[in-house]
């Protein structure tokens, strides 16, 4: 226990539950965790917890692990998500590293990078995986179209599922045999395209429940993903389109463009691009298809980068359309720029992009944050800024949170930023944080300045 000593005829000593909850402020940072658990010993099987219960296995740590599970088989428990990848081009059996899943009873989370699964030599073990609810493939070559169906099939129980940039080793991916998919309810599905895949996952008779979708690339023809969102469009609430076209890809000469007609209840669609020449490419086609009486949309969001090609974005156009009557429950506009220096002395997109006029309906919230490399020094990556609008009738803009006046401070909301995770130690320090204050230099512009929350332990002048 913990004792606080404020004066040498007073002392004041802190319950475990307490001590705890300030050790749980250390998780992932390996070094001090590791001399915490040498402090005090109530406190180790914390720390423990805290230390294994994300594993990275790698080939010449996954003899090392076993040896220390053996020997310590309490730290099994404490296991909860574990990585697997590769050191080299040709990494040892899978087996190796995987057969430890039989020792970890609350394991529910597996990601695996592996460069080559060998058919034969890792066998599948359905009453080991029965428990895993978050598997994540990604970088992986399968021997035959068969074992990688197989494989994901071995895990009934998922609600999470990602596929990312697999393939096979054999160039002809016919089925020789028929592998049943379980009957997912899956709250997160994230593909690249995979056409051999979706085709499996749509032909398969028994219902696929899919609340969020994830599209990591779409090339120029969007008929396998067409096919998918009509299977799952039913129970899909969140679409992510991160790439509207890959840069590559070929363009056919009767392209199918990606339809969202079948998600009668999807209410966020979120755009996002590296390169965002390609956004503009793809984002008005989209729009085009959410501009519908069959969808209720209530959220909009545009994930870019901050540079030249940002300006390029046909953001009046995306205007136009986002002021459709069809969209009356359309509530909330989210724009997430990253990467590079934010500067305030040009008008920006979103400036000539916001509204100048809404005709009926109740206000449309506008909402832009910027993450930016924090110095150094700083135990933070990055830092964020955060400006909010609120796009009401006559076109002025307000804070969308706090009071609703035009000046006033804005509230913070747990997990509104993934960049902090709406991490709670943050918001309450937020009264220690300085604001900023944001003065847009549009010419034309008659408005008072917007207050800042800087999220960071950078200085206003690093904006």
């Amino acid at each position: 226990m913990l004792i606080l000593s404020l004066s040498p005829r007073r002392t004041i000593s802190l319950p475990l539950e307490l001590e705890f909850l300030v050790i749980d402020q250390f998780q992932g940072d390996t070094p001090r965790l590791r001399i915490l658990c040498w402090i005090c010993r109530s406190w180790a099987r914390h720390v423990q917890s805290l230390l294994f219960s994300n594993i990275n296995v790698e080939g010449k740590t996954s003899a090392a692990l076993l040896t220390l599970l053996k020997r310590r088989s309490h730290l099994a428990g404490y296991i909860t998500a574990l990585h697997i990848t590769p050191v080299s081009r040709n990494p040892p059996e899978l087996l190796s590293q995987l057969i430890m899943l039989g020792r970890l009873p609350n394991l529910n989370a597996v990601d695996v990078a592996h460069n080559y699964f060998r058919g034969g030599s890792d066998p599948l073990d359905v009453t080991v995986w029965a428990a895993i609810s978050r598997l994540r493939l990604h970088n992986c070559k399968f021997e035959t179209i068969e074992m990688m169906f197989e494989f994901i099939a071995s895990f009934p129980r998922l609600e999470f599922l990602n596929v990312s940039y697999c393939d096979t080793q054999t160039s002809v991916r016919v089925l020789h045999r028929e592998i049943p998919m379980p009957s997912w309810r899956l709250k997160h599905l994230e593909l690249t395209p995979f056409p051999a895949l979706i085709s499996w996952m749509v032909h398969q008779p028994v219902k696929l429940v899919v609340q969020s979708f994830r599209i990591v690339s779409l090339g120029a023809d969007a008929s396998a993903i067409n096919a998918l969102l009509s299977k799952i469009g039913g129970s899909l609430r969140n679409l992510e389109l991160p790439w509207m076209y890959s840069p590559d890809a070929q363009m056919s000469e009767h392209p199918e463009l990606i339809s969202l007609r079948p998600c009668a209840v999807l209410t966020t669609v979120t755009f996002g691009e590296r390169n965002t020449y390609y956004l503009g490419r793809g984002v008005i086609t989209i729009l085009s298809h959410i501009a519908s009486p069959f969808l209720l949309l209530s959220t909009v969001s545009f994930e870019s980068r901050l540079d030249q090609g940002y300006l390029d974005i046909p953001w009046e156009a995306v205007e136009a359309v986002l002021m459709a009557h069809c969209l009356s429950t359309l509530s909330a506009v989210v724009v997430k720029i990253s990467s590079g220096s934010f500067q305030y002395s040009v008008v920006t997109p979103y400036e000539r992009a916001r509204p100048r006029h809404v005709d009926q309906g109740k206000p449309l919230g506008y909402v832009l944050y910027h993450t930016i490399p924090c110095g150094k020094g700083t135990s933070r990556r990055y830092g964020i800024v955060l400006v909010c609008y609120c796009i009401n009738k006559g076109a002025l803009l307000s804070p969308l949170f706090g009071s609703g006046l035009e000046g006033s401070t804005f509230s913070v909301l747990p997990g509104l930023f993934p960049g902090t995770g709406g991490r709670r130690s943050e918001i309450r320090q937020r009264r220690q944080n300085k604001v900023h204050t944001y003065i847009p230099r549009c010419s034309g512009t008659n408005r008072r300045p917007q207050q800042i929350w800087y999220f960071g332990k950078e200085r206003a002048t690093t904006i």
